[in-house]
């Protein structure tokens, strides 16, 4: 259940977020053509230093979809609800334990905005009441769920023999470009006020907000490749799919940016490991897994990249 105090400020971003019939400003800057660092460039508070430090005894919470909690990689987290495929793992696990921080990681899989207000699955409680006056660490990996973005993305956008006969190069995009510029605009009101409301549960603590990682190829050769390779777009689509992307996590860097928290991006640094790429190399696998991983989801060693990242500018107070 929504706590009363929650009500108000939802309705009025539900409202907004309803009336929203245009692409955000910035997603119009990132268009496919953008090169991969243009989400680094629109960050308005970036991660290129450590945050101050946090003081002694950290109190992590971590929240988001199955992009935080890495379904399928292995080990699992015994204490998790199963639904969520909330791996012992993941960022969240790698990172607590690096900061000795008490940890607790209400991320799970298929996890909407709405889902930080209300009970997503049947015990599974709304993940902003994880939050308390005492945490001092927070992150945010949210979105791609919103409006079926990620669903229609990967299921909707499979390319079919009839679209191909009759020469359409890329039918996603002729289908869903405006539809997605707009769904991800409505959300980035719904994450800003999301933001909002961490601050007020949680008003100590330093909150970062995770990007999502590339998962396609960055070059024509490359989209080729991923073609060729069975990955079911065609190459013109993929380049559409990596700019909605791309138009995605500039809208998280810019709601961090509005709000004055950190957007962490996990984009620019994993181009190069996408889920066309070999096994040992690639930080996503493919539609078809090739080592333990929810399809189109990081990997372990994807999990541990943003790790890494998120453990070099959250540092503990020595």
């Amino acid at each position: 259940m929504v706590r009363p105090r929650r009500l108000l400020p939802i309705a009025a971003a539900l409202v907004v977020a309803a009336a929203v019939a245009i692409p955000l400003a910035v997603a119009e800057e990132i268009g496919p053509g953008a090169g991969p660092d243009a989400v680094t460039e629109v960050a308005a508070t970036t991660t290129a230093t450590p945050l101050p430090p946090l003081p002694p005894g950290v109190r992590y919470v971590a929240m988001g979809d199955s992009y935080t909690s890495a379904p399928g990689v292995t080990p699992v987290d015994p204490s998790a609800p199963a639904q969520c495929g909330r791996s012992a793992v993941n960022y969240p696990h790698l990172v607590a334990k690096a900061l000795n921080a008490q940890l607790t990681d209400v991320s799970c899989g298929g996890a909407r905005t709405m889902s930080l207000y209300e009970e997503q699955y049947a015990g599974v409680p709304a993940q902003l009441d994880a939050l308390t006056a005492d945490t001092t660490l927070v992150t945010l990996g949210i979105g791609g769920n919103d409006n079926d973005l990620f669903a229609t993305a990967i299921a909707g956008c499979a390319a079919q023999l009839g679209d191909l006969v009759a020469g359409q190069a890329a039918p996603c995009k002729a289908r869903y470009a405006q539809q997605f510029s707009e769904d991800i605009a409505a959300s980035g009101v719904m994450i800003t006020q999301a933001l909002k409301n961490i601050r007020a549960e949680a008003p100590q603590a330093q909150i970062v907000v995770v990007g999502y990682p590339d998962l396609f190829p960055t070059t024509p050769e490359g989209r080729l490749t991923c073609a060729a390779a069975g990955v079911p777009f065609t190459p013109e689509d993929i380049e559409f799919l990596d700019g909605v992307e791309r138009q995605l996590n500039a809208m998280l860097a810019t709601a961090a940016g509005e709000t004055r928290n950190t957007f962490l991006d996990t984009y620019a640094p994993s181009v190069g490991h996408d889920m066309c790429q070999l096994p040992g190399v690639r930080w996503i696998e493919g539609p078809i897994p090739l080592s333990p991983a929810a399809p189109v989801h990081p990997n372990a060693a994807g999990q541990a990249a943003v790790a890494d990242r998120l453990a070099a500018v959250v540092v503990p107070r020595p």
